[in-house]
């Protein structure tokens, strides 16, 4: 089911942009390209957009920018996240070197509701709230996943009996934590499929004392016997049962049923329908629990289809634990940490997809084509938006790969800044 209640972006205006550049920036509401020569502020733009709406205050202050007003939009309903940014001079307290001011609409008839972020303010009649209220309430506007282009982070490691300060790269952070998330999704969904297994149990046991009778009388689309026949022998091949233990059973069954001609039934006849009749039964609920099982498991098999057709030499399963693992051409299992650059960085940009499913959401990425293959640049786009459909897209790119086929949706930085 479609999940519409967070807005997209819609319109991006900031003034005061390294002290008098203005941007003024209307979105598309699928898929946005920001594209543009080295220092047009590609980047300096996405950042303080994910900034923003992330409450991201360390980032916002690096920022130099006077306001950005972000309005967003959810079908009819328009809110709007409005920033000034203000430097303090004078100021009695030294740790206070600058003022955040956040004015959030959330509809067009509410007035806006004032965060003050970095000040310290007394006798003063305006109401403050804190961080959390903002970010609660940005939360509740619009979902966004922001992947900055930064890649080392420093941190420190405790070792024992020594400690050591190490530089790790971002991206295995980053692909440690969506390991952890994807077990849980998949975990999730498996959880899903034994519960459809166990509503197919209890209709078998149902099916014992009689309930199949009235659901068959209501049953619309009754089976051929041989349709029935076809999905029992299959099913038992499914489940692993060998064919000399079913098919002499079957065919009993079946020459039985097919030679009752009377309404006047003897008791074997009459148990040859009864038998008959459950079977079709068990059959048409197996057939709903494999379609609910296929239907749950869609997302995450269209995800491992699209990872293996691009990494080729490599084969990414789920494993029994519902951990995401990798194996080479020999079978043997290697580490997600030891993936290369560039495979590290497509499982991350398709597994946030992948974790969003159908939930309206907003991605920003600064040049995605980071380490990636050509070909692996053109399929990207199209992988993603296979994974989640509602997504909205904000890119800042070098790359036309990327872009692909998607060059009316592109937004030159050198038209959108003045």
């Amino acid at each position: 089911m479609m999940q519409n209640t967070m807005s997209i972006l819609h319109h991006i205006s900031v003034s005061g942009l390294w002290g008098s550049h203005q941007i003024d920036l209307h979105l598309h509401e699928n898929v946005n390209f920001l594209i543009g020569i080295n220092g047009t502020g590609k980047t300096t733009l996405m950042n303080l957009v994910g900034a923003v709406l992330t409450c991201n205050y360390e980032m916002l202050t690096q920022i130099s920018f006077n306001e950005i007003t972000i309005q967003l939009k959810k079908e009819n309903e328009k809110s709007q996240i409005r920033v000034v940014y203000n430097e303090l001079e004078n100021t009695k307290y030294e740790r206070v070197q600058a003022e955040l001011a956040y004015y959030v609409r959330s509809n067009e008839t509410e007035p806006e509701t004032e965060y003050l972020i970095n000040r310290i303010n007394r006798n003063t009649s305006r109401k403050i709230y804190s961080q959390q209220d903002l970010e609660q309430q940005l939360n509740s506007l619009i979902n966004v996943v922001w992947l900055t282009i930064h890649r080392i982070h420093p941190y420190m490691m405790t070792e024992e009996p020594y400690q050591r300060r190490i530089s790790v790269p971002l991206i295995d952070i980053k692909l440690k934590n969506l390991s952890i998330r994807l077990a849980r999704h998949f975990s999730a969904l498996e959880s899903q499929a034994r519960t459809e297994n166990n509503v197919f149990q209890r209709n078998i046991l149902l099916g014992l004392v009689g309930e199949e009778w009235k659901s068959d009388k209501e049953n619309k689309n009754k089976q051929t016997l041989s349709q029935t026949r076809e999905l029992a022998e299959n099913v038992f091949k499914e489940t692993g049962v060998n064919e000399t233990d079913y098919q002499v059973g079957l065919d009993k069954l079946f020459e039985r049923y097919e030679a009752i001609n009377s309404n006047e039934l003897t008791t074997k006849e009459l148990a040859s329908l009864v038998i008959m009749r459950r079977l079709e039964r068990v059959m048409q609920d197996w057939q709903s629990k494999r379609s609910k099982h296929k239907e749950i498991f869609a997302r995450r098999d269209r995800f491992l289809t699209i990872l293996n057709s691009l990494c080729k030499g490599k084969t990414f399963k789920i494993a029994e634990t519902n951990e995401l693992v990798v194996e080479n051409i020999s079978n043997s299992q290697i580490p997600l940490s030891k993936l290369s650059s560039g495979e590290k960085q497509l499982l991350i940009l398709l597994g946030e997809p992948l974790l969003q499913g159908d939930h309206r959401w907003l991605y920003i990425i600064d040049e995605p084509e980071l380490s990636l293959h050509i070909q692996w640049q053109a399929k990207l786009v199209s992988g993603i938006k296979d994974l989640s459909p509602q997504i909205q897209i904000f890119f800042a790119t070098h790359s036309p790969d990327i872009v692909s086929s998607y060059s009316d949706k592109i937004h030159d930085m050198q038209k959108v800044l003045s």
